[in-house]
């Protein structure tokens, strides 16, 4: 099945309190970005990577990417990560891929193992997602910051990315969120709203996604 990869690379690091995007920051020998998207340069794979970057970083993007085995195609992202996201799946619309792959650009320790994971999870269901059980007593607070409900630790899980679906279904959930006005936190929950249950698989503990400083 002819797959196809989004990778989100328009943030900021204002979480970190840097000046300068934190995916184009030095890590293992070239960057964060770098990191990130290798797992995904299989041309057995993938037939294409779409980069979402905000516009300051576009020269320093393709710079630090230039070395990628995939063809890659660089798309203007929006001003929230689900807007990037449908505007990458939107420029994938004439490859029609059958399956496409979503990732963060700050998840510089996913392996290949766990693309393929996905990958093939995704092929067989039309939609997977790597989870790594909680580690922490989850909670539910209001607004005011009082804990309202107490979540059994074991039904909770982290979601991790690269999160794949069926091409046509997520593009077409993105479109009905957009129509409706609809903000959700990741992908999944647009899959889950407008077509169904979303399967799971094994995550790492180490695809951890850089935020703060710390994280580095």
């Amino acid at each position: 099945m002819r797959a196809a990869a989004i990778v989100t690379a328009a943030g900021s690091g204002s979480r970190m309190e840097i000046s300068t995007n934190k995916v184009l920051l030095p890590f293992g020998g070239g960057t964060v970005v770098e990191a990130a998207v290798l797992p995904f340069a299989n041309p057995d794979r993938f037939q294409k990577i779409i980069i979402t970057y905000s516009l300051p970083d576009r020269d320093y993007l393709q710079e630090a990417l230039k070395d990628i085995a995939v063809p890659l195609q660089f798309v203007e992202g929006g001003s929230t990560r689900q807007e990037s996201v449908f505007r990458g799946l939107e420029a994938l619309v004439s490859d029609s891929p059958g399956v496409v792959l979503i990732h963060d650009a700050a998840r510089p320790w996913l392996t290949e193992e766990l693309v393929v994971t996905v990958l093939e999870q995704t092929e067989s269901t039309g939609s997977s997602v790597p989870v790594v059980p909680s580690v922490n007593a989850m909670k539910v607070i209001d607004g005011k910051g009082i804990i309202r409900q107490h979540l059994k630790r074991e039904e909770t899980v982290s979601a991790q990315t690269p999160q794949g679906f069926s091409f046509s279904g997520i593009l077409d959930a993105h479109r009905q969120a957009r129509a409706e006005n609809y903000n959700a936190i990741d992908d999944t929950e647009l899959w889950d709203r407008y077509k169904g249950p979303v399967s799971t698989v094994p995550g790492a503990t180490a695809n951890r996604k850089i935020t703060y400083k710390g994280d580095l």
